[in-house]
């Protein structure tokens, strides 16, 4: 302990005298001042711990500590927060009704073509290959077999299959072209069943709807016959033979095809 204020006492006499001697002898005591806190320093040390040495360079940085404790929260400006969804649901309603109209002018679009490819209610029945006649504005068209096997309600089950029904005949022309257009499928005499029918009670030929027909014609002598509802046409190859027109049968009957009207 005496050695220590002895050192003391003549690291300050030094220092005093450095101070007198002016500004060039100054740095010589700042160096003298830091050999006795070094000193200081190292007899602390060996005053605590007599066998330790001089502390080493110093250690690589540890790692960084856990995070400090969350901050109190700030003040939430409702306002600006408002504006800001406002805006960005007007731009998201932007978005989508700028898609919505672009469907709506694609399907408008899309309509008009379907306008344009069905103005002709029966355009496609024509593609088909089902509206050889037209009359009044309907499609006819006949199905044809080589054998006698179709009755009247296998006649109304073969037209239904395009949303068609057994045919009116309503005049003379409209006869002779439903007739040509049959008579380009068969190779012999046929039997073609039609939608009207006969009354039974009266003997009147009667339209689909039940209405009186406005013409009538039979393929021979001797019709209609009593008690037969069903109305079929008697067709020949030949277009000038006499001997066809319009028959009726019982609907049970069999014949070779059907006339369909839409």
């Amino acid at each position: 302990m005496a050695s220590m204020k002895i050192v003391q006492l003549l690291f300050f006499a030094l220092f005093v005298a450095c101070m007198a001697n002016g500004v060039n002898q100054q740095r010589i005591c700042m160096q003298l001042e830091d050999i006795h806190n070094e000193e200081v320093q190292s007899w602390i040390g060996r005053t605590r711990n007599p066998y330790s040495s001089r502390p080493g360079k110093r250690g690589a940085k540890g790692d960084v500590g856990p995070a400090g404790l969350k901050g109190s929260s700030g003040e939430v400006d409702y306002r600006r927060i408002n504006r800001a969804i406002q805006e960005n649901v007007e731009i998201e309603c932007n978005k989508v009704n700028t898609g919505l109209v672009g469907r709506i002018n694609k399907m408008e679009e899309m309509i008009r073509k379907m306008n344009r490819t069905v103005s002709d209610p029966h355009r496609q029945l024509k593609l088909q290959g089902l509206c050889p006649v037209q009359y009044l504005g309907h499609c006819f068209w006949s199905v044809v077999h080589s054998s006698k096997d179709i009755n009247v309600d296998e006649a109304k089950r073969i037209c239904g299959v395009n949303n068609g029904l057994p045919a009116n005949v309503y005049n003379e022309q409209h006869l002779n072209d439903l007739m040509a257009d049959i008579r380009r499928k068969i190779s012999a005499d046929t039997f073609i069943w039609t939608g009207m029918q006969v009354d039974i009670s009266t003997n009147a030929v009667l339209m689909r709807d039940g209405t009186r027909a406005s013409y009538v014609k039979w393929w021979t002598g001797g019709f209609p016959n009593a008690g037969e509802s069903g109305l079929y046409i008697h067709v020949q190859t030949d277009p000038s033979s006499s001997r066809q027109g319009m028959g009726n049968d019982p609907p049970t009957s069999k014949f070779h095809g059907v006339i369909c009207e839409k």
